[in-house]
């Protein structure tokens, strides 16, 4: 960990646009407030898929509404937000744009709980979006100005960190706050806690300088270029174009995974939502392991070969197929358990590696533009399409199949999963002269 801390990027010019003083405290600090973020990114984003079941009840909605409530509310927003946010923070002060982000979900995850209507609830959720679209592609490219290749894995891993916990115990503490309390407790208690992160992090974190291990040439660039010129840019990098491809089908599977898998457990097995978040939350723990391990490892791998980063990533999602088989066939609870055990250890990591992968071949300068169309892709192919089609593919079988026509909807996970792996080897094949590229500026 102490290695974290020789963050690079600590020098001023003055220039607001282009860099700032370092983060007092060192690129630790930075990073923790930074996972807290991701932690409550994702609580929020995934809080519905253990309230299906009392929000189906209260609005009377089918599995289609509740798969566009966890998804089509995110990609309708990406489709229009991401990338004007992106462009701005490859410009604009990044720190000060994740703490609006910050700030806008969390007032619009607890206004979701005062929605009287399924309307309501989803123009909400519309809200969160907005949030997490701006937060995201600023945070990384802060990442990718603090860390330098050979160090970028590991840290981005201490911050997924907190995606993995905001999985296991966002979903245990939304289930167990619905037993107790209601759905709508669940939004308000959700929302507050981003307003003591908004604290720390103006309190705490400093704009990094941009490019520094360019020499900071990219930032007049940056600050220069226009949207066509960023775009072009982009497409002109071989491996970006494959490389998204392999995030929106990861994605993909890993969205429906988190919108559907606690549902699934309690429609199958006639869990409450605590056992079930319980279940989903307890079994998700052990991702937090395969991210630390996966990033440093990934970090001395890719110091000999960036595609080496792409290759372990795949390797840990072929290896994570038969678990995921074994999750959707079985009836017995405890051996779902102990498989989603081995599918988070093995799945987790590609939450910390790919967007490493994605800052090892992109310049500076582009980082926060890059980043939005990782999103964009993420939420279109994975959060949009995902779980909306999961549910409309549930609603068909149900006549058929009763209860157990989400078991069989769900078999694109690991079809998914599959393929994203093969996607992964692909692009690997051009990451080398890619990164080289992106680090000459």
């Amino acid at each position: 960990m102490a290695e974290l801390s020789a963050a690079k990027g600590e020098e001023t010019t003055g220039d607001p646009r282009v860099e700032g003083a370092a983060a007092p405290g060192g690129g630790v600090l930075t990073l923790v407030i930074f996972a807290a973020i991701i932690l409550l990114s994702t609580a929020n984003r995934n809080v519905v898929s253990v309230l299906v079941a009392p929000i189906q009840k209260a609005m009377h909605v089918n599995d289609a509404a509740m798969g566009a409530l966890a998804g089509m509310s995110f990609t309708l927003v990406y489709a229009t937000v991401a990338f004007p946010m992106a462009r701005l923070a490859d410009r604009g002060n990044r720190r000060s744009i994740v703490a609006v982000a910050v700030l806008i979900w969390s007032v619009m995850t607890a206004l979701c709980g005062a929605a009287a209507n399924y309307l309501l609830l989803f123009l909400g959720r519309m809200g969160v979006a907005v949030g997490e679209a701006c937060a995201y592609p600023a945070q990384m490219s802060m990442v990718g100005d603090l860390f330098p290749l050979e160090r970028r894995g590991g840290a981005i891993s201490v911050i997924w960190i907190g995606s993995a916990i905001g999985t296991a115990f966002g979903a245990y503490a939304a289930g167990r706050l619905n037993d107790l309390y209601g759905w709508q407790v669940v939004f308000f208690a959700f929302g507050a806690p981003g307003l003591l992160v908004v604290l720390a992090l103006l309190a705490f974190v400093r704009e990094p300088l941009r490019d520094a291990h360019g020499g900071g040439e990219g930032a007049a660039a940056a600050v220069s270029s226009t949207w066509r010129e960023d775009v072009v840019r982009l497409a002109a990098i071989p491996s970006a174009g494959v490389l998204l491809l392999a995030g929106g089908v990861l994605n993909l599977a890993f969205f429906v995974s988190l919108a559907w898998l606690p549902a699934f457990l309690m429609r199958t097995e006639g869990l409450s939502a605590t056992a079930a978040g319980g279940i989903f939350g307890a079994a998700s723990s052990p991702a937090i392991l395969g991210i630390l391990a996966a990033g440093f490892i990934s970090d001395r791998l890719a110091a000999k070969a960036p595609r080496r980063r792409l290759q372990l990533m795949a390797a840990l999602l072929a290896a994570a197929v038969p678990a995921l088989c074994v999750m959707l066939i079985t009836r017995d609870p405890k051996v779902f358990f102990a498989a989603m055990v081995v599918y988070a250890f093995l799945t987790g990591p590609s939450a910390a590696l790919l967007p490493a992968a994605y800052l090892d071949v992109t310049p500076s300068r582009l980082c926060g533009s890059m980043m939005a169309a990782s999103r964009f892709c993420a939420d279109v192919i994975g959060g949009g399409l995902g779980p909306l089609a999961v549910g409309a593919l549930s609603d068909a079988l149900k006549p058929a199949y009763g209860a157990e026509a989400l078991r069989y909807a769900l078999i694109t996970i690991p079809a998914g999963m599959a393929l994203a792996a093969l996607t992964l080897l692909w692009s690997a094949r051009y990451a080398d002269q890619d990164a080289r590229a992106a680090a000459g500026g």
